[in-house]
């Protein structure tokens, strides 16, 4: 439910910070991970037991319906004597106590396992490392593909704009009807270029999704860059 909550939550406007988080929690690459560093866990758990006292306890109740009766006779000739071999109820406990002294094939499997869980950990710490890397990466490629289509937009802009003003020229007869065919041409290659950014755009924010597990964003943040006027060198040195 939480994962579900932060998706929607973090569908659009989201941070880096954020989808890699997301990529951390939602990646099956990562739950594999996880689910192997905790099975070794549990299998070190598992030996380290051995090594450890164990007490057993048992028991049971018979419950027959005569008692199992042996006559013995009387040398003196009197009547014979009862004796039971198998009474009608038998109760019976058992308790069985276990110590280990030094168990050498227990304890290198213990301490196997342990050397085990920390691989796990270990592989588990780099594939979110990796993953981590890996959205970081579609993060910037669909922030990148995003600003192209912007620019593109602004050229496709800037075409029609030229394409109006030469055909307005070509009217008054101060422009050729060659100069407007060359801006019509420059319009059609301004809109190529500004389907293939829509495409590369869509690509890159898929494989953002795919990677993080969120819904594919709309919009991404773009981070101005920093045009901070150089440091003065007389401060420097």
């Amino acid at each position: 439910m939480s994962l579900l909550l932060l998706a929607l939550a973090t569908a659009d406007g989201a941070t880096l910070a954020e989808y890699m988080d997301a990529a951390a929690a939602n990646n099956p690459r990562g739950a594999l991970a996880r689910s192997a560093a905790d099975t070794a866990s549990a299998d070190a758990l598992a030996a380290g037991s051995a090594l450890l006292p164990t007490v057993r306890v048992s028991a049971a109740w018979t419950y027959n319906q005569y008692d199992a009766i042996a006559l013995l006779p009387d040398p003196t000739g009197g009547p014979p004597e009862e004796i039971v071999i198998i009474p009608r109820e038998q109760r019976q406990a058992v308790v069985t106590g276990r110590v280990p002294i030094y168990d050498g094939a227990a304890l290198a499997t213990w301490q196997a396992s342990r050397d085990g869980t920390e691989a796990a950990r270990q592989d588990e710490r780099a594939t979110l490392q990796n993953l981590r890397f890996e959205v970081a990466r579609a993060w910037y490629a669909a922030v990148a593909a995003q600003e192209v289509v912007a620019a593109a937009d602004r050229a496709r802009a800037a075409a029609e704009e030229n394409l109006r003003y030469l055909s307005l020229r070509e009217a008054a007869g101060a422009a050729t009807p060659l100069s407007v065919q060359r801006a019509e041409l420059e319009v059609a290659n301004a809109e190529q270029v500004r389907v293939d950014a829509l495409r590369t755009s869509a690509n890159a924010r898929r494989a953002l999704a795919t990677a993080s597990g969120l819904p594919e964003p709309e919009t991404l943040p773009v981070t101005p860059a920093d045009l901070a006027p150089p440091p003065d060198e007389a401060t420097v040195l």
